[in-house]
């Protein structure tokens, strides 16, 4: 099956999944959420959930969504490693490594984009483990 029609064919489940984040928002304008890692001053992880629309503006989530979202998004992708940041597009279903500080995107607001990218899929926890194996 070649690359578009495996998108294609997850067009569905996509679609579900953007909804299913829209409405744990009660926001229909949601275009991309970043999913972050953020460290404590006592140097424990926290996660955290930032929320973009169209025009590159933050939407306002309140924690009971962040969690929601969060939970959707790790139970749904459990095969990406969350230690780094990542950016959800919800209208095509592209997932990929959120842009460093010195790349465009990173503050969406002042750079108005999300960056340019190419989608990245980094390996989980088992892959790394199969490659030292190998």
């Amino acid at each position: 099956m070649n690359s578009y029609r495996a998108m294609r064919s997850g067009q569905p489940r996509i679609a579900a999944l953007a909804a299913a984040i829209r409405a744990a928002a009660d926001n229909q304008s949601i275009t991309v959420i970043r999913l972050q890692q953020q460290w404590t001053r006592h140097h424990k992880p926290v996660r955290h959930i930032v929320a973009y629309d169209t025009t590159f503006n933050r939407v306002h989530l309140d924690p009971d969504a962040i969690a929601a979202i969060d939970d959707l998004m790790r139970t749904t992708r459990q095969d990406i490693a969350w230690m780094t940041d990542h950016d959800w597009h919800l209208d095509v279903g592209m997932l990929r490594r959120s842009p460093l500080p010195e790349e465009k995107g990173f503050v969406p607001e002042d750079d108005r984009s999300f960056g340019g990218a190419d989608p990245v899929f980094l390996p989980t926890p088992a892959d790394l483990a199969r490659i030292e194996a190998a």
